[in-house]
């Protein structure tokens, strides 16, 4: 006599044992939920990006009295960030964006005197805007504000006009299908 589990079923017209359906079932159901929770991954992956090479900047300064001479040819030049982001000597996240490293959005040169450096995100399209912009930053993070710039530029800052941390209707309601991001971080 055969158990319940090792009974055949038709499954999209091949025999299968009611096990393997279930399993073919299962998979089909994780690829799903995986699929719809992208923008959560993109989030994560964004943020930690964003603060691994805030921290790099931050220990290979830690030295320094400020950030002078900071800019993405001074962190290719000292191998200050991991060699996987940099190519063509520029520098692009994982998601395929430039990123800008300087003391503002442009990349910058910084300066004696400056404290504070910028990340700048450049060219991302909306799911990926929202996910950056909402990114869970602690507060010992450094992060001390956020600016988006599309055809209009909002600034984000705590206790700020539009504060940090970013709403996701907040995120759906700045960004557009091409954006920028800056994080400021001291």
């Amino acid at each position: 006599m055969k158990t319940y589990l090792l009974q055949r079923i038709n499954f999209f017209g091949h025999r299968l044992n009611l096990a393997a359906a279930c399993g073919v079932v299962l998979i089909f159901i994780v690829v799903i939920v995986c699929f719809l929770k992208g923008g959560s991954h993109d989030q994560n992956a964004l943020s930690i990006e964003a603060l691994k090479i805030s921290q790099d900047i931050r220990s290979a300064f830690a030295s320094k009295p400020d950030y002078r001479g900071l800019n993405n040819d001074y962190i290719i030049s000292h191998k200050i960030i991991s060699p996987s982001l940099i190519r063509q000597n520029k520098i692009f996240s994982r998601f395929q964006s430039e990123i800008k490293i300087g003391r503002d959005e442009k990349g910058n040169t910084s300066i004696a005197g400056d404290y504070h450096f910028a990340l700048t995100y450049q060219n991302l399209n909306r799911r990926k805007c929202i996910a950056l912009l909402t990114s869970p930053f602690s507060a010992d993070s450094g992060l001390v504000s956020i600016v988006l710039k599309n055809d209009k530029s909002h600034e984000f800052t705590y206790g700020g006009e539009h504060t940090l941390p970013v709403a996701k209707n907040s995120a759906d309601t700045f960004c557009k299908t091409k954006n920028s991001i800056t994080l400021s971080f001291e």
